[in-house]
């Protein structure tokens, strides 16, 4: 029997995801707002990888800079604009990473329980969750609803509620990581996604595609359950 289909009859675990930059290639919707309407607005249009940089980490980041490269009197205007941008471009030119709806269909009955725990508002991720229908692999959704929401207080409401162990946090960013090791978990980096090796340096394990996450989640849970008696 494989270790897919030895675990997939135990139906264990916990995989907790990360959104943008993990399961969403969303840059294909940020990047063509900030330009498009920041060129619509006479303003210099910002470089992709400028962009880029703010994909992944806290929206008030993102808001403050866009807000910084417009006079001051449009800031609040244009920063609407992009937004509302970005929202129209979800389900039209951003996309999930390639592989990653066959990852979750296989995924999902195999381990005990799927989360996913985001910086992104909830409307960004409900229009990301239903325009690319994955709403449904997900037993609970934590999106970060006040600008006190941590990832760490995120993932610890998710383990609340989720009793399934072992537990693995999957990410593109080092707020993934840190909170993961925080509540003892294992964090598995996306180097696929806006996160660099650098910063991505203190995870338990990395995969470079898609494809490699369902083995090496495999693995990591089987070899987490060792310690509470869940092989």
């Amino acid at each position: 029997m494989s270790s897919y289909e030895s675990w997939r009859d135990q139906r264990r675990g916990l995989v907790i995801f990360d959104l943008d930059g993990t399961l969403f290639c969303s840059d294909g919707a940020t990047v063509p707002a900030v330009q498009q309407i920041f060129a619509a607005y006479g303003l210099p249009v910002p470089a992709e990888q400028e962009i880029v940089h703010y994909i992944g980490p806290l929206e008030d980041e993102f808001h403050r800079w866009i807000r910084s490269l417009c006079p001051s009197h449009l800031a609040e205007e244009v920063l609407a604009a992009v937004l509302q941008r970005e929202h129209e471009l979800l389900s039209r030119s951003a996309r999930l990473y390639d592989g990653i709806d066959q990852v979750l269909t296989r995924l999902r009955p195999v381990v005990g329980a799927l989360a996913l725990c985001t910086y992104a508002s909830p409307r960004y991720a409900r229009e990301v969750l239903r325009s690319h229908a994955i709403a449904d692999f997900f037993d609970m959704i934590r999106c970060r609803e006040a600008p006190t929401d941590t990832k760490y207080q995120m993932i610890s409401e998710v383990l609340h509620h989720l009793r399934h162990r072992p537990a693995v946090v999957v990410g593109d960013r080092a707020v993934d990581i840190e909170a993961a090791h925080a509540h003892g978990l294992v964090a598995v980096g996306v180097l696929y996604g806006y996160g660099s090796a650098e910063e991505l340096a203190r995870a338990d394990a990395f995969v470079e595609s898609p494809a490699q996450l369902l083995d090496t989640l495999i693995a990591l849970l089987k070899r987490a359950g060792v310690n509470s008696s869940l092989e």
